[in-house]
């Protein structure tokens, strides 16, 4: 069964942050890293490594995902370049 016209509101790591109290530093603990480090990553002034980027997404449910960490995601996960329009929505066969 599919479900028309869903989608999955994504949005960066800093708004991810904003959306409560202490999420920066659970998400931290979650993937084992530093509170200031996942603060350089959501800047930008550190870069998060492909396999980083997937950890976000699955521990954020997808509400942050790898393509909004990384410019460079088309050449990583050519895959996911495949299954989206240009304006980066889903590609939606039916």
């Amino acid at each position: 069964m599919r479900l028309a016209n869903t989608k999955l509101a994504l949005m960066d790591l800093k708004t991810y942050f904003a959306g409560g109290r202490g999420r920066a530093k659970s998400l931290a603990a979650q993937l084992s890293i530093s509170p200031s480090f996942l603060s350089q990553i959501a800047a930008g002034t550190a870069p998060a490594s492909p396999t980083r980027c997937l950890d976000i997404e699955k521990a954020t449910g997808g509400e942050v995902s790898r393509k909004d960490l990384r410019p460079d995601w088309r050449d990583i996960w050519p895959d996911l370049a495949a299954s989206t329009t240009p304006t980066g929505e889903p590609h939606d066969p039916a």
